[in-house]
C-alpha cells in the first residue's frame, strides 16, 4: 500500500485567466471567479490523470515496506509518483515498535530526477534500512514540477509544455459549455496529454 499527501500546493496556475479567456473567446467579465475554478479543476484533472506535477509542489509519499531487488527492479528503486521530480527533501523510516521516524541520511541513497517517474535507491553496495511492518513505515518528502528545483514560479510556469496548457484550457472550456449537461471530457484533452506524458 502507498499513501500520497500534497503538503505544499502550487502557488499559481500554469494558465492565467486572461490566457484562457483569449483561447476560449470569452470577453465578458461576469464569471471570472468561476472560470478560475475551472482552470484549477483542469490543472488538477491533468495532474491526477497523468501523475504529473506542473508548478512546484511538495508531496509526502508513504509506503509500508522497502522495495526488493527484482529482475524488473534490479536496484531496489522506489518510484516517486508525480513527475518531473525536482528533489527529495527527506526519507524517514520506523525501525522498531513504539519508535518515531528516524531520518535516513541522504548519503545513503541516490536520487534519479531524470526518470519518469523519478526514483530513489540505495547507493551501490548499500541497502534500505530495516523497517517495522506497519503502514507508512517509510515516508519520502519531495518536490515535483517543471522548471527544476531552483526555478521561480514564473520560470516553472514558462517551463510547462504548451500542449499541457492547451489541455487545461480545453478542459476549462468544456466545463463552461457542459456545466448543465452530462458530457464526457473532450478526447482532445487526453490526446494532448498523451503526446506529452506518453
Amino acid at each position: 500500500m502507498a499513501t500520497m499527501i500534497r503538503t505544499v500546493a502550487p502557488t499559481a496556475e500554469p494558465v492565467t485567466l486572461d490566457e484562457f479567456k483569449a483561447q476560449a473567446r470569452i470577453t465578458l467579465p461576469f464569471e471570472d471567479a468561476l472560470l478560475e475554478t475551472y482552470i484549477t479543476e483542469g490543472r488538477e484533472y491533468v495532474e491526477d490523470e497523468w501523475s504529473v506535477a506542473l508548478v512546484n509542489q511538495t508531496w509526502q509519499f508513504g509506503v509500508d515496506r522497502v522495495p526488493c531487488a527484482t529482475r524488473q527492479n534490479p536496484f531496489a528503486s522506489l518510484p516517486l509518483p508525480r513527475w518531473p521530480l525536482q528533489q527529495v527533501s527527506s526519507v524517514k523510516y520506523i525501525a522498531t515498535a513504539n519508535s518515531t521516524y528516524a531520518v535516513w541520511a541522504s548519503s545513503n541513497y541516490q536520487v534519479d530526477t531524470g526518470s519518469r517517474p523519478g526514483r530513489i535507491r540505495p547507493l551501490d553496495n548499500g541497502q534500505w534500512p530495516t523497517v517495522i511492518n506497519r503502514p507508512n513505515a517509510i515516508l519520502v518528502e519531495y518536490t515535483a514540477g517543471f522548471g527544476g528545483s531552483t526555478a521561480s514560479t514564473t520560470e516553472a510556469i514558462a517551463a510547462v509544455p504548451q500542449k499541457v496548457k492547451n489541455a487545461i484550457s480545453l478542459y476549462a472550456a468544456w466545463k463552461v459549455r457542459a456545466r448543465d449537461v452530462d458530457e464526457a471530457v473532450p478526447k482532445a484533452v487526453g490526446s494532448l496529454m498523451d503526446s506529452v506524458a506518453g
